[in-house]
């Protein structure tokens, strides 16, 4: 039986103070990981280190603060998901596990960057250089069009959309911006909108279980709302180098596999809702059995095992979540 492997990284709302602190300090003496606080720091014009790992409680609330904000939230998530591959690069040669420079990868949201450092598309210096200007943008653009994200799980996508039908019929704007799972979706829209949504969907008949919640964001991404930022994001990225995929590259997008990528598609992914539900299948039709979460968190691995059967999950965040992927997966 194959078993292909595919790299999944994640996207914003999975950050938390001192995520893969344990793998950066291991591994810390690698070039690969002092690489990505050194040429983070050049970019960003600050100490990445300093916002992902923190010590005590009163540091942890600041930095719970400041990961809140889109603004430090894409870099440091981008910077983790990096530290997670390149452990796994590292950790695995004796295994020969992953040991290649380039796998096949996807990305929920934001975490398209760093799928598109893994299968070659971006190097780590264009990748930085992307998701500051990306920050800034959409950080901006948040409070300028002020607005938010809820997650809706229990319904389904087409009870989602009658209510954000019923939201419009009403003057509110909401929409589906994340397809998640057959029971999990994130609608995007104005602060009101949600709020509206919320009440409406815990009234859906024979509907008992479904539960809403605020993702950490600071705008509606995946919007109309994002408009103005999707253009001026196109242009400042306009001088970024962008390789073809040495790698299979999976796309929100369109919910299948893509080969040309460019300033124009990453602009296009800030408006166009992620497609994640769909993408699954389709990776999982091409035969892959192996889901490893590449960063952060395990909502990822949640969303495949809520889409997919028959196939094993993973996630690489901390010492005891990489053996365990070296020695299964």
């Amino acid at each position: 039986m194959s078993n292909k492997k595919i790299l999944l990284f994640p996207g914003q709302g999975s950050q938390s103070p001192g995520m893969l602190r344990e793998l950066a300090e291991k591994f810390g003496s690698s070039p690969k990981i002092k690489a990505v606080f050194e040429c983070g720091a050049d970019i960003l014009g600050y100490d990445l280190k300093s916002l992902l790992f923190t010590q005590d409680d009163g540091e942890s609330t600041q930095a719970s603060a400041k990961l809140a904000d889109t603004l430090y939230a894409q870099p440091a998530i981008f910077a983790a998901s990096l530290v997670s591959l390149y452990s796994m690069q590292i950790a695995g040669q004796a295994s020969r596990f992953l040991t290649g420079e380039y796998n096949d990868s996807a990305g929920h949201s934001l975490g398209e960057y760093a799928a598109l450092v893994s299968c070659g598309v971006l190097d780590m210096e264009s990748g930085f250089k992307a998701i500051k200007v990306r920050a800034e943008i959409m950080s901006r653009a948040g409070k300028t069009n002020p607005g938010g994200m809820t997650a809706i799980i229990g319904l389904s996508h087409q009870q989602v959309t009658a209510i954000c039908d019923k939201l419009r019929i009403m003057g509110f704007f909401a929409t589906l911006a994340n397809f998640n799972s057959p029971l999990q979706c994130v609608i995007a829209g104005e602060e009101a909108a949600l709020a509206k949504a919320e009440i409406l969907a815990k009234k859906v008949p024979d509907a008992p279980r479904v539960k809403c919640v605020r993702l950490k964001v600071s705008g509606a991404f995946h919007t109309k709302l994002m408009n103005a930022a999707s253009e001026e994001f196109k242009e400042a990225i306009s001088g970024i180098s962008f390789a073809e995929p040495k790698a299979n590259f999976y796309s929100n997008v369109t919910g299948g596999r893509i080969e040309h990528i460019n300033a124009d598609y990453l602009a296009m992914h800030i408006v166009s809702p992620v497609m994640f539900a769909a993408q699954l299948k389709k990776i999982h039709s091409k035969g892959y059995s192996t889901y490893i979460e590449t960063g952060p968190g395990k909502i990822l691995s949640g969303l495949v095992g809520k889409t997919l059967v028959n196939v094993k999950t993973y996630n690489v965040e901390d010492e005891a979540s990489l053996a365990r992927t070296i020695e299964e997966a």
